[in-house]
């Protein structure tokens, strides 16, 4: 919540200073950490969507953070929710240790500018073994 309260401390200072801005829509991404878990979430989760009138479909899909031979690698869960008809990304939910939910920055900005989960697909995202592990 400290990200959009932020957001809407600009807005206010803007408006003192004489700039008329608005708060732009949030997806409501929110991150915590469990013991040694890291969740996170963005968007509108099933339950939500289902109410605002979407067909949905989910995909639950878990697998290494990182690839096997690296020492520092563990499970990571991620749960994603799409409109049936048009593959627009409707929420994303993570789950795992390390940096796990820094996947869910990339998914709150796809879902942010109305992508389908297909463009998630070519994304050219940075990668090393070396670097991208969960510790």
């Amino acid at each position: 919540m400290a990200s959009t309260a932020n957001k809407q401390g600009r807005v206010i200072a803007d408006h003192i200073g004489g700039i008329d801005t608005r708060l732009a829509p949030v997806e409501g991404t929110s991150v915590l950490q469990a013991f040694d878990l890291n969740i996170g979430r963005t968007g509108l989760g099933e339950k939500e969507a289902k109410e605002k009138g979407y067909n949905v479909v989910t995909s639950v899909s878990s697998g290494l953070d990182s690839t096997h031979y690296y020492p520092m690698h563990a499970n990571i869960t991620i749960k994603l929710i799409a409109e049936q008809e048009s593959g627009r990304l409707l929420d994303a939910q993570v789950c795992g240790m390390g940096e796990s939910v820094k996947r869910l920055d990339v998914l709150a900005t796809a879902l942010k500018f109305g992508a389908k989960v297909e463009d998630l697909i070519d994304l050219d995202l940075a990668y090393a073994p070396a670097i991208c592990h969960s510790y």
